[in-house]
């Protein structure tokens, strides 16, 4: 915000302005520990898995709010089968269903915000690995970027 001041001297009239101070966004993620300990299945059968990944804080005093974008390429490993990944978030504490991942694997996922304040989420992927999935060591960087809503 912008503090005006005004100074008269003189009979003159100067405007005096102080730097202006943009909102800056602020961002916190915490893995959780179920992050590192995903199931692959791979003996024969599969099923879709549901994961909370994070617990993210997001906040903001921006008047017209935040955005949030998530981003990944899905689980790799060096020579296996890539794990495609969905992303979604939501309040903290919540559970999502299958049908809150509408955003399709391997697309960004963005979360937005309307006015000024602290928003928690809570991130979760949601995948399937084929029913004769590689064993090993699948890693998975996701990359969460906050902004100003403009």
């Amino acid at each position: 915000m912008a503090n005006l001041s005004w100074l008269i001297v003189c009979g003159l009239t100067a405007l005096l302005v102080s730097p202006i101070v943009l909102a800056e966004p602020a961002l916190v993620a915490t893995a959780t520990s179920a992050a590192t300990a995903l199931a692959l299945d791979g003996e024969g059968s599969s099923t879709w898995h549901i994961v909370k990944v994070a617990e993210v804080d997001l906040s903001t005093a921006n008047t017209t709010g935040l955005i949030l974008t998530v981003t990944g390429d899905g689980l790799t490993k060096a020579g296996g089968t890539l794990i495609a990944v969905q992303l979604v978030t939501v309040e903290h504490g919540q559970i999502p269903t299958a049908s809150d991942f509408t955003i399709p694997a391997g697309s960004s996922y963005v979360f937005s915000t309307t006015q000024a304040g602290s928003v928690d989420r809570d991130l979760f992927i949601r995948y399937q690995p084929s029913s004769l999935q590689d064993p090993g060591t699948y890693t998975e960087t996701l990359q969460l970027t906050v902004q100003d809503n403009l």
